[in-house]
């Protein structure tokens, strides 16, 4: 069965960056479990950024600077980045802030989930990660 060179890398990153993020945080004596290495973002390292750069290295290896695709998942991986480290990031502490104004106020509306973005560390943590995955990927022959 024939699968996409560009899928698989993408799953292995993911699951790389998924990965160190749950060893990390045993590290760190934080409750780890593979839940909510699933289901929660954020931390370290981003594995949104080291999936699209992964993806976006491979890319570029197997196509050229100059090709159009290469231009677009560029683009793309660009925003999920910028995404994650601003707006993501942002709206996390935000949601942080209102509830800890709800509990202070014994407030009788439900708490916001906390969607967490990444820090610039993180980001390029998960993107050195992805660029190493993506060239291993093109090294290897995929």
């Amino acid at each position: 069965m024939f699968m996409s060179p560009y899928i698989i890398v993408f799953v292995v990153a993911w699951f790389v960056a998924q990965g160190a993020k749950y060893i990390l945080q045993l590290h760190n004596n934080k409750a780890a479990s593979f839940k909510t290495i699933i289901t929660e973002s954020g931390g370290m390292p981003s594995s949104h950024s080291a999936v699209v750069v992964a993806v976006t290295t491979l890319i570029m290896l197997k196509e050229g600077l100059a090709s159009p695709v290469f231009g677009i998942a560029l683009t793309f991986a660009m925003i999920v980045i910028y995404d994650s480290m601003k707006v993501r990031y942002s709206t996390g502490q935000q949601s942080i802030a209102i509830n800890k104004i709800i509990d202070q106020q014994k407030l009788k509306i439900p708490k916001l989930r906390v969607v967490k973005g990444h820090t610039p560390l993180e980001a390029a943590v998960g993107s050195s990660l992805g660029l190493f995955i993506g060239y291993l990927a093109f090294i290897v022959g995929l």
